[in-house]
This record gives C-alpha cells, sequence and structure tokens, in this order.
C-alpha cells in the first residue's frame, strides 16, 4: 500500500517542481503519478461537470500542450494525446476525443515516448 500511496501523494505535483504537497519536480515525480496528472486534467476538460459542459477536444489539447514543461511532463502529455488519437483512429468515432482515457490506456503510448 506505501507504494500506492506514494502514487497518490504525487498526482498533484508539478513538472516545474512548483506542485504540492512535497515540491518534487521532473523524474522525482512517480512516472505513475505523471501520467494520472495528465490523464485526469484531459478527462476533468473533456467531460461535463456540474457546473460547466464539457470543454471540446482542441481546447483541452491546447491547454494539456501549454501546460507541457511547467505543469506536466511533456513526454505523458504526448503520450495522453497519441492515445487519444490512437482511439480514435481505432474506432472511427470523434466522440472517443471527449473519452476518459485511463492510465491503462495511456501506459503502453508513454513507455514509448518515455
Amino acid at each position: 500500500m506505501s507504494e500506492v500511496g506514494r502514487i497518490v501523494r504525487s498526482q498533484h505535483e508539478r513538472w516545474d517542481g512548483g506542485g504540492y504537497p512535497d515540491g518534487l519536480s521532473g523524474e522525482a515525480i512517480p512516472i505513475e503519478a505523471r501520467i494520472i496528472a495528465a490523464c485526469d486534467t484531459w478527462n476533468a476538460m473533456t467531460t461535463t461537470r456540474s457546473y460547466r459542459a464539457a470543454l471540446p477536444a482542441a481546447v483541452a489539447e491546447r491547454e494539456l500542450r501549454e501546460c507541457a514543461g511547467t505543469q506536466f511532463d511533456p513526454a505523458m502529455v504526448e503520450g495522453v494525446l497519441a492515445a487519444v488519437a490512437a482511439s480514435e483512429s481505432a474506432e472511427g468515432d470523434a466522440s472517443l476525443r471527449s473519452a476518459p482515457v485511463g492510465t491503462a490506456a495511456v501506459a503502453p503510448v508513454i513507455r514509448a515516448h518515455s
């Protein structure tokens, strides 16, 4: 359980060290936490919330790209976006661009980018 706790604890760290709770930066942040941060952000932006409608995929993509290298590990951003694009291509369904992106779906793509 301590490994899972370390990952969960680190999901709000930032690539540039400006996150919390420990101020970790770069590769000191567990890779699983870096994956979760990018996936969770995509999901938060592209799904409808009680307080706002889902953002278009293009807006979410632009936001992730703008935050790559500061908030997010650039390789994780590219992995999430590649997984979304691969899902869209495989299914031929543009609605998947707004579907939740899970860690299991993104992990192989991220390994290829790391």
